[in-house]
């Protein structure tokens, strides 16, 4: 898999965002696998999805309850 700019991927999806939208997303953590920050341009795979939000899966990504409670806070296992 390759590596491609944030303007790249962003033409690629469905509906196309501005770049600030697409970074913000980033910094919130919405696009999976996470995007490689190099210098000031974001690397994406080209496979990288976004997320609708942070409890959705992507492909098992919240399969285990480590996962899950990483993504949503200690409220599982006490």
């Amino acid at each position: 898999m390759g590596l491609i700019t944030l303007k790249d991927w962003n033409k690629k999806q469905p509906i196309q965002l501005c770049e600030e939208q697409v970074r913000r997303l980033v910094r919130e953590g919405l696009i999976y696998p996470p995007p490689e920050k190099y210098g000031r341009a974001y690397l994406f795979e080209e496979t990288a999805i976004r997320l609708k939000s942070h409890n959705q899966t992507a492909s098992g990504i919240t399969s285990n309850s480590l996962c899950r409670r990483i993504i949503n806070g200690r409220k599982e296992k006490k």
